[in-house]
């Protein structure tokens, strides 16, 4: 095998799961982790997509709407 480390899929669904209902530090403990860490680095996935700024936006094609002066 290569020299890096094989993640679960499985251990990242539920490390990921427990983080968002419980803590980073439940979820470590449940994988046997010796360090929240690497759960949080290595085990959690985080939110791809960015906030919906779409409205904000908006004032660079009518900055009077957003009440904003030229």
């Amino acid at each position: 095998m290569g020299g890096g480390c094989d993640r679960n899929p499985v251990h990242i669904t539920v490390a990921t799961y427990i983080a968002n209902s419980e803590s980073i530090s439940a979820a470590s403990l449940q994988l046997g982790h010796s360090s929240e860490r690497i759960t949080e680095q290595h085990y959690i996935m985080r939110d791809v997509f960015a906030p919906d700024m779409s409205a904000l936006l908006q004032a660079f094609g009518n900055p009077q709407q957003a009440g904003v002066e030229i």
